[in-house]
């Protein structure tokens, strides 16, 4: 069973079609999911996580800016699996799911995601990862990641960023976040 929203599951992952896609339910379910499950001293959603990401493309291609803000959207329906559970279970079991969920949402919310865009973002994204590792484990603090330029410069881009969100104002950042980029009003 996967669960849409409150009111709303499906009972295949196949059966989720751009009319069951809706900005607030992904802006919401993003929101209440920790990264890192949880693992992390502080709470730091997946919504937060996005909207810096997207942040991270500011100078860069609108098209980049939305993949970047809806780059892990289909979390929304799956959870956020950690890195060591998908290579455990098989990471290319669950990049098929969502990946067919990415199609759908992408196709709902009008993002074109190229081949070469979907690499872009996911090398950002590991870039950020190291940042949040960094500033949410204090094992990381004492490494040699400040030497990476990239590194560096997202550290210092997103820095200020982490505001250690609660779930409440993680959504509101991430639908503001999506109205600003898509030029629309919820």
């Amino acid at each position: 069973m996967i669960f849409l929203d409150e009111k709303h599951a499906v009972e295949e992952y196949c059966k989720i079609v751009p009319a069951t896609i809706n900005v607030k339910t992904i802006a919401h379910n993003l929101s209440m999911q920790c990264r890192f499950n949880g693992a992390c001293a502080n709470f730091y959603s997946v919504a937060e996580h996005s909207v810096i990401l997207a942040i991270l493309f500011k100078e860069e291609s609108i098209a980049l800016q939305r993949l970047a803000l809806f780059h892990d959207a289909h979390e929304a329906y799956t959870g956020d699996i950690v890195r060591p559970v998908k290579q455990r279970i098989g990471e290319l079991e669950i990049a098929h799911l969502q990946n067919d969920l990415d199609k759908v949402i992408f196709a709902k919310m009008g993002i074109t995601a190229t081949t070469f865009n979907k690499k872009v973002v996911k090398e950002r994204d590991d870039f950020l990862l190291q940042v949040e590792c960094y500033y949410l484990f204090t094992a990381f603090q004492s490494t040699d990641i400040l030497n990476y330029p990239m590194i560096s410069y997202a550290i210092e881009k997103t820095g200020t960023l982490m505001a250690d969100l609660n779930p409440r104002d993680a959504e509101r950042r991430f639908l503001e976040t999506y109205d600003k980029l898509f030029d629309k009003s919820l």
